[in-house]
């Protein structure tokens, strides 16, 4: 009897060490995943929006049931010339979801700790590049083999800008007012958080976005000796046919929706504070990765005179 039992535990013995031998011989295996990342096709004017100031991509993976793999996640890719590259490796036979999210780095307008609720915060300047960020999500079915992708990130965002004609903005340029700068605000409607899973994005602004004041970085200052000042260099821009006086970023739905009431105010310099020129609208509709265009005509005014000269005197002293 000792003899048979001893055969069956040399059996079972063996039998175990096939069935770990067969284990290591095919393992669970990984597949590589590669994305090229760009930021698509974008229509600047004169480097407004043109996507030069991102420089980080953050990359992370979700799976099946929306829960990130968070030592999956890539905080700080670079992106250079609007391209970047990531690498990553999963687990085969498994469905995932891909996001990206790019940006310009340490801007301070973004918590993006968790992806699927991206926080924005519109407080600081008006005409800020540094607000311009890009997204994207892919999902990827039954990955069971090495997986190259081209990926093209778009803006969550809607742009909102005022503009002038060029001879509408030189009479303003030429005129008695010091400008130093500009400002937006919004009363509501524009949207602060994102869930780039999901692309939705909610909580639309009660209390309005407040961008203060961006003031103008002078070359010189008008002084008593009529000495110019340049005006230029914060109101963003002239493109050869308008002058883009101030521009925005608001996160926005892929539907259209519309701003409560938005005032735009350019500021001249009178004694010792600036004192704001209002540009009031009412119901400004926005789209995400669309741009709202505000033209703005007679913000001055020309005042013809006819001078005479009378030869006559009204009497002696």
């Amino acid at each position: 009897m000792r003899k048979i039992y001893l055969a069956m535990a040399s059996a079972a013995l063996m039998m175990l060490t096939a069935a770990c031998s067969s284990d290591n011989v095919e393992p669970t295996d990984n597949a590589t995943v590669r994305f090229s990342v760009n930021l698509g096709d974008i229509d600047s004017r004169a480097n407004n929006g043109d996507g030069t100031t991102v420089d980080q991509l953050i990359f992370a993976v979700y799976d099946s049931d929306g829960n990130e793999l968070t030592q999956l996640r890539q905080e700080d890719i670079d992106v250079t010339g609007r391209q970047a590259l990531v690498t990553t490796s999963v687990a085969r036979g498994q469905d995932y979801t891909f996001v990206f999210w790019a940006q310009k780095r340490d801007n301070g307008h973004y918590n993006t700790a968790n992806l699927k609720d991206i926080v924005v915060s519109y407080d600081g300047p008006a005409n800020d590049e540094t607000r311009d960020a890009f997204t994207a999500t892919m999902e990827v079915k039954n990955v069971d083999a090495a997986v190259n992708r081209t990926v093209t990130l778009r803006r969550p965002f809607a742009q909102v800008d005022f503009v002038c004609d060029l001879e509408e903005w030189e009479n303003l340029f030429k005129s008695n007012y010091q400008l130093v700068g500009c400002d937006l605000k919004v009363a509501g409607g524009a949207f602060t958080h994102l869930n780039l899973l999901t692309g939705q994005a909610s909580q639309p602004t009660a209390a309005g976005a407040p961008f203060t004041l961006a003031t103008a970085d002078y070359v010189t200052t008008r002084v008593a000796d009529g000495t110019e000042v340049n005006y230029k260099d914060k109101f963003v821009h002239d493109d050869g046919e308008k002058f883009w006086i101030s521009m925005n970023y608001l996160l926005a739905s892929d539907e259209q929706t519309t701003l409560g009431s938005t005032t735009m105010n350019i500021y001249s310099q009178v004694f010792d504070e600036p004192t704001p020129i209002p540009v009031a609208c009412d119901n400004l509709p926005i789209r995400r990765n669309h741009r709202t265009v505000v033209t703005l005509t007679d913000l001055t005014r020309t005042v013809t005179a006819t001078i005479s000269i009378d030869p006559r005197f009204e009497g002696d002293f």
